[in-house]
């Protein structure tokens, strides 16, 4: 069964086994408290986001580890082109690391930019119904596994656990 979510102006569709839950899910993924699980779709309109894990890394396709106090995550998306094909439109959506205490780190703004060895190519030409499939590396603080991450295709966000 798939359940729908809608959080701000973004579908949240995520599959489940369990009907019940998929029935009184509706608010998932529009607070911080509440994220959808990995492997959901974040649907906006022109493109849909599904983050498919998140694990710590060592160091970047380059060598360069997170500074002191840091980590480096690695976070594995897809993003499938839906709306209106524009050509030459790469995918529209952004991705951060939101810490408990509601502080925000996106790509690139950490103490560097790191770069995965199979790297999401946010400027590659993407034609309607294709899609892109890569990672990307935040810089993070160490206690990351309390934090979320938010996704939006364009409109609000859409908060997604990181395990």
């Amino acid at each position: 069964m798939l359940g729908l979510a809608l959080v701000g102006g973004a579908v949240v569709v995520f599959a489940s086994d369990d009907a019940v839950r998929a029935a009184t899910v509706t608010a998932a993924g529009a607070t911080r408290e509440d994220p959808v699980p990995l492997g959901s779709r974040v649907d906006g309109t022109d493109w849909r986001v599904v983050v498919h894990s998140v694990a710590p890394v060592e160091a970047d396709s380059r060598g360069q580890g997170a500074a002191p106090g840091k980590v480096l995550l690695q976070v594995r998306l897809t993003a499938v082109a839906l709306g209106v094909e524009v050509p030459g439109l790469g995918p529209w959506a952004s991705l951060a690391f939101v810490s408990p205490d509601g502080g925000t780190v996106g790509v690139g703004g950490g103490s560097s930019v790191f770069v995965p060895v199979d790297v999401f190519r946010a400027r590659d030409r993407v034609s309607m119904g294709a899609s892109l499939t890569g990672d990307t590396i935040l810089e993070v603080p160490a206690d990351w596994q309390d934090g979320v991450l938010a996704v939006s295709p364009g409109g609000d966000p859409a908060f997604v656990a990181v395990s």
